[in-house]
């Protein structure tokens, strides 16, 4: 009997002894230390699972939040495509007037009345349209002189400067900012005219601006700017003999002087309507009223949408 183990059991009806090897006490010990250990080993591995759930959790939620703001940013830009859209339409309803808004230097005194506008029912409003929609002012803001190319020798044939275009004498580096809005329609890099950098802008109506001898290049090809959008910086690039910037604005590819659209801003405003440039501002102003109209109604419907959405 010593290497057995007795168990009796006493209820009311007397007592009953069951007898087990000894060597069963080791298998009951072996036995509950395998079920704390897999109860153990469970806790475990479902305190894992609970945190990687969590993690799945926060990720999705992450997910969620990105999904809103892309939504939101792609409906901002469909917003900005259609409101570009819209004032194209304007612009092409009014293409069969081009030859009205532009009339080369001969054709002046066959339209003498095409530099006279009405400056005086001329809204704030549409000045300052027309003036982020047409090249004006400096491109620089700090330079120490500028001059008409026309005046210099050209740095390698000892020949006159280029007619249209302009000098800035500026430090190297300095910024260089659009006269206007509008698209990025070439960025060259050393090229082959002699200007090295250069950067060229399409403005609305058929203006450009280009800009030349620089260090840097802040944008690409196909690039939408805004008005005082640094674009590149100044330097010696090309043909120059020093630190300097070109600058050149034109219209439907014929040179405009540049001193002129580099003086002209919103407290110099009548200045560019007294030059002979073969323009028709009286036509250009009326298109732009027509897009500062459709602007205006835009704002309404947008304001009218917003308080019907509170």
């Amino acid at each position: 009997m010593q290497d057995r183990l007795v168990i009796s059991i006493v209820d009311e009806k007397g007592s009953k002894q069951f007898s087990l090897p000894r060597s069963a006490t080791k298998l009951i010990l072996i036995g509950v230390t395998v079920v704390l250990v897999l109860l153990l080993a469970s806790f475990f591995v479902m305190s894992f699972l609970m945190n990687q759930i969590n993690d799945i959790t926060k990720q999705k939620n992450e997910a969620i939040i990105q999904y809103h703001s892309i939504y939101q940013k792609n409906a901002m830009l469909k917003n900005a495509i259609r409101e570009k859209t819209d004032e194209l339409e304007v612009v092409n309803s009014k293409i069969d007037k081009l030859e009205d808004i532009i009339s080369i230097k001969t054709n002046v005194i066959k339209h003498p009345q095409i530099t006279k506008v009405d400056l005086q029912n001329i809204s704030s409003a549409h000045k300052l349209l027309l003036l982020s929609l047409i090249p004006n002012g400096n491109p620089l803001k700090n330079f120490t002189k500028k001059s008409p190319t026309s005046e210099r020798l050209h740095p390698l044939h000892n020949t006159s400067g280029v007619e249209g275009g302009m000098d800035y004498m500026v430090p190297k580096k300095s910024p260089v900012y659009a006269t206007a809005d509008g698209v990025v329609i070439l960025v060259q890099e050393n090229g082959k005219t002699g200007l090295g950098n250069v950067i060229k802008l399409t403005h609305s109506f058929g203006f450009s601006s280009v800009y030349g001898h620089l260090d840097t290049l802040a944008v690409k090809k196909g690039d939408f700017v805004q008005k005082g959008q640094v674009i590149g910086y100044s330097g010696n690039s090309g043909r120059s003999n020093g630190d300097r910037m070109y600058y050149e604005v034109s219209f439907l590819g014929t040179p405009l002087n540049p001193l002129a659209y580099a003086s002209w801003n919103f407290d110099n405003f009548d200045v560019i309507f007294s030059k002979e440039d073969g323009i028709d501002w009286k036509n250009l102003v009326w298109a732009i009223e027509d897009i500062a109209k459709l602007q205006t109604l835009r704002v309404s419907s947008s304001e009218k949408y917003k308080k019907e959405a509170l």
